[in-house]
């Protein structure tokens, strides 16, 4: 029993205080806290004029500088309003983190009572497997392939309830992270947002694409030719690097460079429907 209590606190503590340093970490990063600084005068969404007139007249001048002043002023109270929110969250945090420790110092007890009471981890995990290889398995030649499944199933399922690890925190999209990029309305229309929330969750694990994905943000941010292309049969999995790349953008676990970056499905066949001139098309693209 007293062997079992003190493991029991070791491991709480221990996950308690990766939480408490997890969260500080992560807190900025939510928040855009970085980007927020960085881009503090830009302009709201991107919103910006251009001189559409040749030659120098001073009433479009002082129109597009009233434009101009009005966007980065709204950009610049949003941002600041998002600073302030976040120097409030996290000061709160700080403040609050000795109640936290006494409140969580007080459930731990009341928590051991019912962890003795429950079967244990590996109890569970083998009522899991018995399960999944019963429901799965139609082959018994099968059984180990079925089995290494069930472990991928497991410990995602097991990273899930772990909130607390960086990771998995880490897969929150950030707020503002939109701001300081541009409305996209005619792209809007023929694309498809692959970093989007609603595509992300449709999105399964994928495995095995490491080193392409690698590769792949090695050249998409270089300062030259940072573009890519690739080339295969069908159904070799060029769509799902694709995916990939998107979902560890949206998780912000790919190169920072690539953060807060879109990446977009373009429907070309409703492109070229839409416009049969080729000068129309080039308009389009160009807008």
């Amino acid at each position: 029993m007293n062997q079992k209590l003190r493991n029991f606190y070791h491991h709480s503590l221990g996950n308690f205080f990766e939480a408490i340093v997890n969260l500080c970490i992560f807190l900025p990063y939510f928040f855009s806290a970085k980007t927020l600084l960085k881009t503090l005068f830009s302009p709201w969404k991107n919103l910006q004029s251009r001189k559409t007139e040749r030659g120098f007249s001073m009433g479009e001048w002082f129109n597009r500088f009233s434009f101009d002043l009005i966007s980065r002023g709204m950009g610049f109270v949003m941002r600041t309003i998002m600073l302030l929110a976040y120097l409030i969250f996290q000061a709160g945090f700080v403040l609050f983190f000795p109640v936290i420790l006494v409140s969580y110092l007080i459930y731990l007890p009341i928590a051991f009572i019912f962890v003795m009471m429950e079967p244990t981890e590996e109890q569970v995990k083998a009522r899991k497997k018995k399960e999944f290889i019963e429901s799965h398995m139609l082959d018994g030649s099968n059984q180990q392939r079925v089995e290494a499944w069930f472990e991928i199933v497991y410990q995602q399922e097991l990273h899930r309830r772990q909130w607390w690890k960086l990771s998995q925190l880490m897969t929150l999209p950030p707020l503002t992270r939109d701001w300081a990029a541009g409305y996209t309305p005619y792209l809007d229309e023929v694309s498809r947002e692959l970093t989007s929330d609603k595509y992300q969750d449709t999105i399964q694990h994928i495995v095995d694409r490491q080193q392409e994905l690698e590769q792949i943000s090695r050249i998409l941010v270089r300062s030259e030719a940072p573009n890519v292309i690739l080339v295969g049969e069908d159904n070799v999995g060029k769509h799902t690097i694709v995916d990939a790349l998107s979902k560890k953008i949206y998780e912000g676990t790919t190169n920072s460079l690539l953060a807060y970056k879109r990446v977009l499905e373009i429907d070309m066949e409703a492109i070229l429907s839409h416009f049969t001139d080729q000068h129309q098309r080039e308009t389009y693209f160009s807008e």
